[in-house]
């Protein structure tokens, strides 16, 4: 009797090995615990335009890449929490360390912008500028390391929109500067996530002031590009033009303007020929800038 358990508790032994054994195999498929190299690159193709008319993107557009140098003068990357800066100043190449990663998850992040672009932290990584917002890309990725090496891409794409006002109308002498006021704007940027930090407003209308020379007063087609980070929510434009004695001479305000990312919106309209000299924007047709994003911003105001 004590023989035949013997048997059985050894053929119970030998079954539970073999079984184990079975299953210590690996999948194919599955992570092999080792650590792969990484290696991650910068696509300028994000900084492409295409190119269409201004009322719709043709089908056939034609992509025209540029160099991102002509774009951005600091490129900020964040490769598994470890950070690069670069200058693009005399910039060939990018060369960003291959990292040695085990099986997981990762991120990486870039931002790319004009001088005077910064980050800190509080809670979270924020991009911003000290004043008015500039022209910025950014790009982020999750990505997962398994088998095997791998190389990561990240396409930077432009974050912001763009409004260019042109007043048609000649300048008076007399006129000294005019200023453009967004009543909304924000001026945060979460690299990250690539989003806007919406816990950030600029409440109170955002005004930049433009001097206007000598040489362009008396002429028609003043115009005025200015970046804006405001892709989110409707604001309002008010265009203002003041004498050296910071007295006002003309008012336009445009309502409830809806910009998009990657377009440019062009305002044009008289400022000073009306019968008065504060007028709506009644007047201001927009059209689209075909050297961004073509498709047609059809917001009426």
């Amino acid at each position: 009797m004590r023989k035949k358990i013997n048997i059985i508790i050894l053929l119970i032994t030998v079954a539970a090995f073999s079984c184990k054994k079975e299953h210590s195999k690996s999948d194919p498929g599955s992570p092999d615990n080792k650590a792969h190299t990484v290696t991650l690159t910068i696509d300028p193709s994000g900084f492409s335009q295409s190119i269409g008319n201004s009322n719709k993107l043709k089908v056939n557009s034609t992509v025209n890449p540029v160099d991102f140098r002509n774009y951005i003068d600091t490129l900020y990357i964040n490769f598994n929490d470890k950070v690069y800066t670069f200058s693009t100043k005399n910039l060939t190449t990018i060369n960003i360390p291959s990292q040695q990663l085990f099986p997981g998850t990762y991120k990486a992040f870039a931002m790319g912008g004009k001088k005077g672009l910064r980050f800190y932290v509080i809670s979270v990584l924020d991009a911003t500028y000290d004043g008015q917002w500039k022209d910025s890309f950014c790009a982020n990725q999750s990505f997962t390391v398994a088998n095997s090496d791998l190389t990561v891409s990240l396409n930077l794409q432009r974050v912001n929109a763009a409004l260019e006002v042109i007043i048609q109308d000649s300048i008076p002498k007399n006129a000294s500067y005019i200023t453009l006021a967004l009543s909304k704007e924000y001026h945060y940027y979460l690299p990250k996530v690539n989003l806007v930090d919406q816990n950030v407003i600029d409440n109170a209308s955002w005004v930049n002031k433009y001097t206007i020379a000598d040489n362009l007063k008396e002429k028609p087609n003043f115009t005025i590009d200015q970046i804006v980070l405001n892709t989110i929510a409707p604001f309002n434009l008010t265009i203002i033009a003041y004498d050296a004695s910071n007295r006002p001479l003309a008012t336009k305000v445009i309502n409830n303007v809806k910009l998009a990312v990657n377009q440019k919106a062009i305002f044009t309209g008289t400022l000073f020929g009306g019968a008065t000299s504060n007028n709506t924007g009644s007047n201001f047709p927009v059209q689209v800038d075909t050297s961004w994003n073509s498709v047609p911003i059809l917001k009426p105001f």
